[in-house]
């Protein structure tokens, strides 16, 4: 994996959240696609920020 890019910390989390065939498939979509990939317009980093958004604003439940 390319550590030397400037990527967000969001982007970094995603990354580190793929398993290993994940990560192939970004590694050769990077290499492929060259300077046309971008990482934030990926269906799998929409999804992926889609549901860690939903996590964090559902209310906590308390008890009354």
């Amino acid at each position: 994996m390319d550590t030397s890019e400037n990527l967000s910390p969001d982007e970094k989390e995603y990354i580190e959240s793929l398993d290993h065939k994940e990560k192939k498939a970004y590694s050769i979509a990077k290499s492929h696609l060259g300077s046309s990939f971008d990482l934030i317009k990926s269906n799998g980093f929409i999804e992926w920020k889609k549901n860690k958004s939903k996590c964090s604003n559902s209310p906590t439940e308390t008890s009354s």
